[in-house]
């Protein structure tokens, strides 16, 4: 007995082993190209320069606002050094005056106790001790407040630029992302952009046949879909010759009636083969 072997005839195309699709990061219009289709691109090369002026706007709006939250925090620190010396300034004072006091006081009550001054005399240097020594705790209590509210203040803006930095970096990023440049190397290929055209975000710009070889792309009726495997063996007709091919991959999706699957050459590749050629 023989195993039963049926033949299903399909039409593919050539296309390459591996390809790497660029897309619009940004919306913006087409200001320069820097390549043409079909070339040999190097991994970071600038294909396309596209140009958004609300994206650039934005960025300068952006980077005032860091730079005017950074001379505030400046003008803060400085103020809080000024108003620090000034509260050292009357702290000393203060001080100096509570220990004149405290001098006048206690020799008054000496001189009192001793009848030589009158009570009135002394209760003034004693109140005057008690004025210096609650001026002195108020002064201290003043200082300590404008330097916790203060630091808190400026950490508070401090924070405040932190994220405005990173809303920043992003905006850079997006600029950035105007310039379309190769992911990786290869063959430049689907690139049409013309100069003052639009492109949206997400927007096809190019794709990079990054290996070298081809595989070949076939839709084949939904019908067959069970009996069909990764691995299995096929062959194609090519000037003439036979060329084995294996199946590498199957799409499970339906369209049209038909799925497609995608076959690798099991041995060598027709020298004669081109990208896009119907087999």
């Amino acid at each position: 007995m023989q195993d039963f072997q049926e033949f299903i005839p399909a039409d593919g195309i050539v296309v390459p082993l591996k390809t790497v699709v660029i897309d619009a990061l940004e919306n913006g219009v087409v200001r320069e190209k820097f390549v043409e289709d079909g070339a040999r691109v190097e991994a970071g090369q600038a294909l396309l320069r596209l140009e958004n002026t609300d994206l650039q706007l934005d960025l300068l709006n952006r980077e005032t606002q860091v730079l005017d939250l950074l001379n505030n925090i400046r003008n803060s620190r400085n103020s809080l050094e000024q108003n620090k010396v000034t509260r050292l300034t009357q702290l000393a004072e203060a001080e100096f005056q509570l220990a004149e006091s405290e001098r006048l006081m206690q020799a008054n009550e000496k001189l009192y106790n001793q009848t030589v001054i009158t009570k009135q005399e002394y209760l003034q240097t004693k109140n005057n001790y008690q004025y210096q020594s609650s001026r002195l705790k108020l002064l201290k209590q003043a200082m300590y407040q404008d330097s916790v509210s203060t630091v808190a203040q400026i950490a508070q803006m401090t924070q405040s630029v932190g994220r405005m930095q990173q809303n920043l970096d992003l905006m850079r990023k997006k600029s950035e992302g105007l310039t379309i440049k190769a992911p990786v190397a290869g063959q430049l290929s689907n690139f049409d952009s013309e100069l003052g055209e639009t492109k949206a975000k997400g927007q096809n710009i190019a794709s990079i046949d990054v290996s070298k070889g081809f595989k070949v792309k076939a839709n084949i009726d939904e019908l067959y879909i069970g009996r069909t495997y990764v691995g299995q063996m096929t062959y194609c007709e090519v000037g003439g010759q036979e060329y084995p091919l294996e199946i590498l991959k199957i799409y499970p999706q339906v369209t049209g009636g038909q799925f497609a699957i995608d076959l690798k050459f099991k041995d060598s590749i027709p020298s004669t083969l081109k990208r896009g050629q119907n087999i």
